[in-house]
């Protein structure tokens, strides 16, 4: 027997194929500041918690300074993409029901920043403590 198009599974399907590329269609239209946005205090409110437990620590827009050095926290830094593309990566997975996409993501999301939070804390301490290494690292991590 042929199967024919037109069943409540085609039509469920082909729903929630339209939602879901439409969804990732408005995401990429200029959307990575939402990102940014919500991942920056995210990022930088942690990082200067974990230094204020060993240098005086201030904030001022992207910029924590601990005592006399400035550590920039930069959208490379915060890694929006990753969090764009993580995105996209859940909405274009199919046969995945919404409430599983959702926690998904949220998931990848928060071991993803804690990883990115930990780098973070990690180059700070290296380069507050002058350690000759923390050229290295970083470009390490950057590439």
């Amino acid at each position: 027997m042929k199967k024919r198009w037109g069943s409540r599974q085609d039509l469920h399907y082909i729903k929630d194929l339209l939602i879901r590329y439409g969804l990732s269609l408005l995401l990429s239209l200029n959307s990575l500041w939402i990102f940014y946005f919500f991942l920056l205090p995210l990022t930088l409110y942690p990082v200067a918690i974990v230094l204020s437990w060993f240098y005086h620590v201030w904030i001022n827009a992207e910029f924590i300074y601990a005592d006399r050095n400035i550590i920039e926290i930069s959208r490379s830094c915060i890694a929006g993409a990753a969090y764009y593309l993580l995105a996209l990566l859940t909405l274009t997975t199919r046969n995945i029901k919404a409430l599983v996409r959702i926690k998904m993501f949220l998931a990848a999301a928060a071991m993803l920043l804690s990883l990115n939070i930990l780098r973070i804390i990690i180059l700070s301490f290296m380069h507050l403590n002058s350690l000759s290494s923390f050229d290295v690292t970083h470009k390490i991590f950057w590439y």
